[in-house]
């Protein structure tokens, strides 16, 4: 039932989605300092979809699905809420986190 809930949710979302005029700045390292390996390095990372003609937005924070065992930032569903959501004049931060089981507890 929870699945279908979120399914029905994003599709609400994109029903009549006319994008408006925003920038995309890809592939923003969010790790600070040095001592991350290379798969953190290329895992850690966002994407910021941002309004044009405002300073003044909302900003949502998108992580994306898959259980942290799979799924991409700029995947089938959340390249499209983010560029809805953009394109609506609400920024979008769109996450790619390292995933299960390459990243294991605590790191």
């Amino acid at each position: 039932m929870r699945r279908l809930f979120s399914c029905l949710s994003v599709l609400v979302l994109l029903v009549g989605a006319t994008a408006g005029d925003f920038t995309v700045a890809r592939d923003l390292s969010y790790l600070a300092g040095d001592g991350h390996g290379e798969y953190a390095r290329k895992r850690c990372k966002l994407d910021l979809y941002l309004p044009k003609g405002s300073k003044r937005f909302v900003t949502m924070v998108w992580f994306h699905g898959g259980s942290i065992k799979s799924g991409e930032k700029d995947g089938k569903i959340s390249l499209p809420v983010s560029e809805r959501f953009a394109g609506d004049g609400i920024a979008a931060v769109s996450v790619n986190y390292r995933l299960s089981p390459k990243a294991k507890y605590p790191a």
